[in-house]
Parts: structure tokens; sequence; C-alpha cells
């Protein structure tokens, strides 16, 4: 939308303890980057001329992600960008875990149905220019190179026992993941 933050189908909201807004967006795998589900990879129309059923502009959205709001400092009311999802997921939560003096330390996130609908680890890079409107009501051509499918969170994982090699054809498993500082402490 002409002035809007650019995202759309927000799902999941969390408030931290300082009060910033957390999201998470949801938007069908089925219009991830232009491309529809399957192994055909095949590509999405989008008309910004449409009016009424938009459902043509949905494939000029990315994979789902999340973001927060602070409410206070020079960031204050805009969306910041925080995590990108693996290809073809959603992103739930998210969720804040406070120590015993009511301390944000540990975000939790959980990745679902991470490579929905494409196969397992066959490498495939899908590719094309979707011409996108941007906020203030011009447009411009994005490029886009995004894989087919995912094997998160094998990527990072072991075949086997620890010590095995690493295949890259482990099928993708929804996760819950924490994420903290490096040094311990108040998340915000």
């Amino acid at each position: 939308a002409i002035n809007g933050a650019g995202f759309a189908n927000v799902d999941n909201l969390e408030i931290d303890t300082l009060g910033n807004i957390w999201g998470v967006t949801d938007m069908s795998t089925s219009n991830h980057n232009g491309f529809r589900t399957g192994a055909a990879g095949e590509l999405r129309d989008i008309d910004h001329t449409a009016t009424g059923n938009v459902s043509s502009l949905t494939g000029v959205f990315g994979n789902n992600w999340l973001f927060y709001i602070p409410v206070v400092g020079d960031n204050a009311g805009l969306v910041v960008p925080f995590a990108y999802g693996p290809p073809r997921c959603e992103m739930t939560g998210p969720y804040f875990i406070r120590n015993s003096s009511g301390v944000d330390e540990t975000l939790l996130l959980a990745v679902q149905h991470p490579g929905e609908s494409a196969p397992i680890g066959d490498g495939v890079q899908l590719g094309r220019d979707i011409e996108m409107l941007n906020l203030d009501g011009t447009l411009f051509t994005q490029q886009r190179s995004v894989p087919r499918g995912s094997n998160w969170p094998s990527n990072i994982g072991y075949t086997g026992n620890p010590g095995g090699s690493f295949n890259g054809l482990l099928p993708p498993r929804p996760s819950v993941i924490g994420v903290t500082r490096r040094n311990g402490g108040a998340f915000v």
C-alpha cells in the first residue's frame, strides 16, 4: 500500500517488558517469492493494476519473518526486521522467557513446515524478476534467487551419530529455537 510499511499477514504478536511489539508474518507458502507450491516452482502472475480480488499481488511477498516495533528511541514506531525464516516455512511465537527478576532473557520462535511441498535437498535455485510497487507508488524490478526447498535445521546437523558426515539430504523439520545474547543478560 502507498505509504504503508510494506508487509502483510501479521500472525502472532508479543510485547516485551519494555513495551516493544514483536510479530511474525504468515503468508501462505503458495505465494512466497512469486512461485507456486510444488516441485515445478511455477511462476505466479503479479498484476499491480488489479482491484477487488488482489490475490495476484501476493506473489511479491518473500519468506515469512520476525520483526519488532520499538516504542522509544530514534526508531520508535518503525518496523525493524529481526529474523528471516527458512524457505517455505511459517514462523510462530514469538515468546519471551523472563528470569526471576522479570527481565526478558530468551526469545522463543517456532519454525513450522520448512520446505513445504518441495523436494528434499535437491539444491535447485528458483529465480525471477518481480515488479514491485514502491511505498511512493512507483514501480521497480526486484531480482530474486531463492532455494526451492529447505533442509532446516539439518543444514547444521549430522547424519547419524555425532562426528558423522553431513550429506545435505535430511528432510526439513519443524523446530523451536531460543535466541539469547552471547554474554547473557537482558535480551532487549
